[in-house]
């Protein structure tokens, strides 16, 4: 049941970024990366806490925060960089 669960959703995704240029989405992939580096940055400054549970939540906050904000720059920001020809 599950198998075909994951077979719809990936034909779905497929579908979708079949629609997506290909120059949004590699801006969106660099900068989604570039956010995931910085949210991992910031995530060491909460190495020195005691509490694994509240380490991980931070950690997973501050990735989607960051990275989601990578994501929507980049895919925006693609669009000044000037690629020669």
């Amino acid at each position: 049941m599950a198998g075909i669960f994951f077979a719809i959703l990936a034909l779905s995704v497929e579908k979708l970024i079949k629609h997506i240029p290909l120059k949004l989405l590699f801006g969106g992939t660099i900068g989604l990366v570039l956010g995931l580096s910085v949210a991992k940055l910031v995530g060491f400054s909460f190495t020195g806490l005691e509490n694994p549970t509240i380490r991980v939540a931070i950690y997973i906050i501050l990735s989607c925060i960051f990275g989601y904000i990578g994501m929507v720059l980049g895919s925006i920001k693609v669009e000044d960089v000037r690629l020669p020809n």
